[in-house]
């Protein structure tokens, strides 16, 4: 008896502090929607998208505006099977993550061919301006992320339309600018765009790749009509 009292004494703090840790451990788990180490969650999307397992080519972080008190931050990852490639958004929590709770629905694509592109997501925020002769004036603006994949080394530049669209063929309200290359893989283009304010409508974008000479080789967008002459 007085032996295992004093095993007691001497694992007994031992013991109830990794119990603690073990119940912590699990408690963040549960807080944080059960997240997986990174690999197992890419693959979960994979398999609700009927996508193959891929592997990864390329991935980066974003953050977007803050709205609400909170800061929108995502990890993109561009995963392939050698025949086409595909993109997907998680969350992470250390060396765990989750799939994004905001991915918009068409986020998954599977493309083959030498270029191909996709609007990943999309945020939209308050923005503030003085008056001279009233209240401050509020605004709603959006920011779109987008990503292009090319297999053409001809490819140097990657610009991109995207906004709220009033009426098919207008185009000069839409959020233009050019995409950065990806940082560590070679034809992986990303960037964000700003519509400031938001136009009502209906959303769009389009993506075109061009060659060192300035002559547009391939072109990917949301709908074709939308952006006809």
């Amino acid at each position: 008896m007085k032996y295992r009292l004093r095993l007691l004494r001497a694992w007994g703090p031992a013991i109830l502090s990794a119990l603690l840790l073990i119940g912590s451990l699990l408690l963040l788990w549960t807080v944080t929607d059960f997240p997986l180490p990174a690999e197992a969650t890419l693959r979960r999307l994979e398999d609700q998208s009927l996508l193959p397992h891929g592997s990864t080519l390329a991935s980066g972080t974003v953050e977007l505006e803050p709205f609400a008190d909170r800061i929108p931050r995502f990890t993109w990852t561009l995963r392939g099977d050698g025949e086409r490639s595909w993109a997907l958004l998680t969350e992470s929590f250390g060396f765990l993550s989750r799939p994004y709770s905001r991915y918009i629905p068409n986020a998954v694509q599977a493309e083959g061919g030498p270029f191909w592109g996709t609007l990943l997501e999309i945020q939209t925020f308050s923005t503030f301006s003085p008056s001279l002769y009233g209240p401050t004036e509020t605004n709603w603006a959006t920011q779109f992320f987008l990503l292009a994949r090319t297999t053409d080394p001809a490819v140097v530049r990657v610009e991109a339309q995207a906004g709220w669209q009033e009426e098919a063929g207008k185009t000069d309200t839409l959020a233009a600018g050019g995409l950065t290359p990806a940082e560590g893989c070679e034809g992986v283009w990303t960037g964000l765009l700003t519509q400031d304010p938001s136009a009502n409508g209906r959303l769009v974008w389009r993506l075109r790749a061009y060659d060192k000479a300035g002559y547009l080789l391939y072109e990917d967008c949301s709908d074709p009509a939308r952006f006809a002459p």
